[in-house]
């Protein structure tokens, strides 16, 4: 069953150590961390070139680095003895799953707000790379390579355990990704999971607090199942607005999940 969120805005203050864009309070966020279990929390790079660890030391791989504004989003506080650093674990934009040393990170008040979390959730979530959802990080299980039964702009298709991911061979990007098999899960919906009206609603309002609009024509409706969309702009360099993403939970008959459904469009 999925949480709910219940914050108070004034609670988001106590996340910083000084300022409204300081490094964050580590004792505070492991707090809130605990508190809302399966919840991470969003927070940016400060400073450029900064490392993602595939361990909580400087002395391990590098996976990845970020630069200033790049988002991470944090999972869990991490205290090692004698470090130097307080070290969070986290998921980049891209995916990536590591440790990043908290000095190098900032956070705002949206981030420990209802819709700040959800954001963190739905984003850390947002994998399009199935190379890395399928390194033990998220599902240490059988790769199946699929060719048939692909879609207009994807030419192959693989499947991760319970995600499908829809591949453009020419531009080697992700497309699209299913979750298509029970227990599933994207920023706390799964498949098999009951959305009822009322939590239909409430997630309709968590996308809406964080920029997504409906999408009146993407929606369909079978003898056995309904389609709920949401869609989220961008703009390019041009100041041009285009679809950016897409979002799409498939219900049956008796309002449960048996699909959630994004995608990842380019912005030109």
């Amino acid at each position: 069953m999925q949480k709910k969120i219940f914050l108070s805005a004034a609670l988001g203050l106590a996340i910083f150590a000084n300022t409204a864009f300081a490094e964050v309070n580590t004792d505070y966020l492991a707090n809130e961390l605990r508190s809302y279990p399966g919840w991470p929390l969003e927070v940016y790079c400060n400073a450029t070139d900064v490392n993602v660890r595939t361990q909580p030391n400087t002395d391990c791989d590098v996976i990845t680095m970020l630069q200033r504004g790049d988002k991470f989003y944090v999972s869990r506080v991490v205290d090692v003895v004698n470090s130097e650093y307080k070290w969070l674990l986290g998921t980049t934009e891209k995916g990536h799953v590591g440790f990043m040393a908290s000095k190098y990170l900032d956070v705002t008040p949206k981030a420990a707000s209802a819709a700040g979390r959800f954001n963190a959730a739905l984003e850390a979530d947002w994998i399009m790379d199935p190379e890395i959802f399928a390194s033990g990080a998220y599902y240490p299980g059988r790769v199946e390579k699929n060719t048939d039964d692909t879609i207009s702009y994807a030419d192959k298709k693989m499947q991760v355990g319970p995600r499908l991911f829809y591949i453009d061979s020419a531009k080697n990007r992700v497309s699209e990704v299913k979750i298509n098999k029970l227990h599933g899960m994207m920023a706390g919906y799964a498949a098999g999971q009951l959305l009822n009206t009322d939590s239909q609603i409430r997630l309709d309002g968590y996308l809406k607090m964080n920029g997504w609009e409906d999408d009146y024509m993407g929606g369909g409706r079978s003898d056995t199942h309904y389609m709920i969309g949401s869609l989220k702009y961008a703009y390019n360099a041009r100041g041009q607005k285009f679809l950016h993403k897409s979002f799409y939970v498939k219900l049956d008959s008796k309002d449960v999940i048996s699909e959630i459904i994004y995608c990842d469009h380019d912005v030109h």
